[in-house]
């Protein structure tokens, strides 16, 4: 008798499995983390910062604790550690607010993980639903507790980092979406839109999926339902986006001229994506393309250095060189992206416990294989790989995931397909 038969297969039992699973999983990892902390309280590298110890780790981290900080203590979104406190147009506000809440309620941050399991347990429900509703019930299940297994998941949950928050308002914009079992009315429309708003004010780039999701649904929907009932569903979707990510906007107006929700595209084209490619295509040093991007600029960035008050001037320097050659640089940055598919959660354990602790848990070795390849060492990468089969199997297995669901769906299809023509 297999584990999953053993579950019964009820839409309130398996949400209660997945809950359970988790909490069991993921405490011992939270009570480490807090017995670091304690450590580190106590040592002399953070006597005059003890804000930043963990669940605190990095700098993404830090920085939405200093944002959370400055909320609560000067009311204000500045992400400076001191006066003058520059409005920061960088980070959007869900995530630090909800920090500040958390710690105005509970008077520290080390409870914080608690809430972020909790996260992990509603994002596994959704994940299980969204399997359930694509392929089968066993199918959901079982992608819900490798969602919950992850490392990358398990490491996100223990750190002040946004991302689980991130992929739960995500899921659940995509479930409401598409997936939901209320009736598709106006109400569900926009509260569609406003759950991508609130994705959007975590993590800016979702604020393109509403180009997708828009005619996505108009797809699913045109033979279903008249076209006027379509227009106002959108227009609803619309208004619950409008609803959450207006005020922001309006806000970036008044404190950088800008309507734009972040500075953050413009930022890491800037100071990261196209000096990365300059670097690769001079073979020149990545700082050393920095300082030739800050020289065209032809001024210091202003405020905190991420403001959206230097937007459009960024956008003028870093367009210049994406004109140039836009091919090549397409081709570099979107070989570039594939290794975000393949991340590795137990690299970033062994990071995380080599920076904390200061010595090597695990014996592994990994750099950046993307770079080497686009380089041409491919002597580097096989002995990269070989050095590090912990990492590199962990990379294969999602390989193979991503494989399978997507001829599991392909088979879906076909078989669907073959089954009408009769």
């Amino acid at each position: 008798m297999t584990l999953l038969s053993k579950i019964r297969t009820t839409s309130v039992s398996i949400p209660w499995a997945l809950a359970v699973i988790t909490i069991v999983l993921y405490l011992p990892f939270y009570f480490h983390i807090v017995s670091l902390s304690y450590e580190q309280s106590r040592s002399i590298a953070f006597k005059d910062s003890p804000l930043y110890v963990l669940p605190v780790y990095e700098n993404d981290s830090s920085g939405y604790v200093t944002l959370s900080e400055n909320i609560i203590n000067h009311r204000l979104f500045s992400a400076s550690v001191s006066a003058p406190y520059y409005p920061n147009t960088f980070r959007t506000p869900i995530f630090p607010v909800a920090l500040a809440i958390f710690k105005e309620m509970l008077g520290s941050y080390t409870f914080f993980p608690l809430l972020q399991i909790l996260v992990v347990i509603l994002t596994s429900i959704l994940i299980f639903k969204i399997g359930n509703k694509i392929y089968s019930e066993k199918a959901g299940l079982l992608a819900a507790v490798f969602f919950i297994v992850d490392p990358t998941t398990i490491y996100h949950a223990m750190i002040i980092l946004s991302e689980n928050l991130y992929v739960f308002f995500l899921l659940l914009a995509f479930y409401l979406m598409f997936f939901s079992d209320m009736e598709d009315g106006y109400r569900l429309n926009f509260l569609r839109g406003f759950a991508l708003g609130f994705a959007t004010l975590i993590r800016p780039i979702s604020m393109y999926l509403l180009f997708v999701f828009v005619p996505a649904y108009i797809f699913l929907r045109k033979d279903l339902t008249s076209k006027k009932k379509i227009v106002f569903s959108i227009l609803f979707i619309i208004f619950g986006y409008t609803v959450v990510t207006l005020p922001w906007m309006i806000r970036n107006k008044m404190v950088a001229d800008s309507w734009q929700l972040s500075s953050a595209k413009d930022f890491n084209f800037f100071l990261a994506y196209v000096p990365e490619y300059l670097s690769f295509r001079d073979k020149i040093d990545i700082n050393v393309a920095k300082k030739k991007m800050l020289s065209d600029l032809g001024r210091p960035l202003s405020g905190d250095g991420q403001s959206l008050s230097d937007a459009s001037d960024m956008r003028r320097v870093y367009l210049k060189y994406l004109y140039e050659d836009p091919i090549g640089y397409l081709s570099f940055h979107s070989f570039k992206t594939i290794p975000f598919f393949f991340a590795s959660g137990i690299k970033s354990v062994y990071l995380f416990y080599d920076h904390v602790l200061g010595f090597d848990v695990f014996d592994l070795k990994s750099t950046n294989l993307s770079s080497l390849l686009l380089r041409g060492k491919i002597a580097e990468v096989v002995r990269d790989i070989t050095s590090s089969p912990l990492i590199f199997g962990e990379q294969l297995f999602w390989i193979f995931v991503y494989l399978f669901s997507i001829i599991a769906r392909l088979v879906v299809v076909i078989s669907f397909t073959r089954w009408s023509s009769f």
